[in-house]
């Protein structure tokens, strides 16, 4: 397998993309390129110039069969393994109590089955995280949440 270079001086090889070239070009501004390119050469990590994004997240796939009675044991499964994202299915949720089971520290997605009794889908992110709501179009007799979770490079001002 062949190493590839993670980046270089302007005028040679180009960097993988364009966040890791951004990252570079704003590295080679607060550090000298000599001392940047030993620590690459040595295998170490540069001082970071900006806030990266958790390079590990954690999740968790819930059935719930009914979400009311058994948030408890979700708050306590994601509590004790430092869940960062929970999928939840069946939570039987109506639309007609927007806040049920709330968990601290994360935000809420839910789309409720409206057309029969129980089915419904739930999805809870910290609220650490940079995640957004994605819209999914109604589904055929099922529900469907989701999120997109930022992974790119955020430079802090």
């Amino acid at each position: 397998m062949k190493n590839k270079k993670i980046c270089s001086l302007e005028g040679s090889e180009h960097c993988t993309s364009e966040v890791r070239a951004e990252y570079c070009r704003n590295l080679l501004q607060s550090y000298s390129v000599k001392n940047w390119w030993k620590m690459i050469q040595l295998g170490e990590s540069p001082p970071s110039v900006g806030r990266l994004k958790p390079k590990n997240v954690r999740f968790l796939s819930f059935n719930a069969c009914g979400l009311t009675s058994n948030v408890l044991e979700l708050k306590k499964c994601m509590s004790e393994n430092s869940i960062d994202i929970a999928l939840v299915q069946e939570t039987y949720l109506k639309a007609n109590r927007p806040k049920a089971c709330s968990i601290a520290g994360y935000v809420q997605l839910r789309t409720d089955r409206t057309y029969s009794s129980k089915g419904g889908t739930a999805l809870y992110y910290r609220r650490s995280l940079h995640c957004g709501p994605i819209n999914i179009p109604p589904l055929i007799n099922m529900e469907a949440t989701g999120c997109r979770l930022a992974m790119t490079i955020v430079h802090s001002s």
